[in-house]
């Protein structure tokens, strides 16, 4: 008997394309691009949340509408007593 010897079965190669180095500098300045900008929206947004909580307030200074009574002129006030929620008021007569 003769013997026959037969080759080794092999898949057919598909053509192999890879991404030409123009493509890989161009995805790296997008991305570089990208990463600048989100840089930037998280720096404005901490520099104006800062300036928003440093807003000062200016309040007017208010005379009163009353002049400040003595411990004089207390003296003949009337006291009103609360028991059942435990304070006191006292009140011109």
């Amino acid at each position: 008997m003769e013997t026959q010897t037969t080759p080794p079965l092999s898949h057919p190669q598909l053509p192999q394309s890879s991404p030409s180095p123009s493509n890989h500098k161009l995805l790296k300045v997008f991305l570089l691009f990208i990463g600048f900008i989100q840089i930037a929206v998280i720096c404005a947004s901490v520099y104006f949340s800062y300036q928003a909580n440093q807003q000062v307030v200016d309040v007017p200074i208010v005379q009163p509408l009353f002049e400040s009574t003595t411990q004089e002129t207390i003296d003949d006030w009337k006291i009103y007593k609360n028991e059942e929620y435990g304070f006191k008021l006292q009140y011109p007569s």
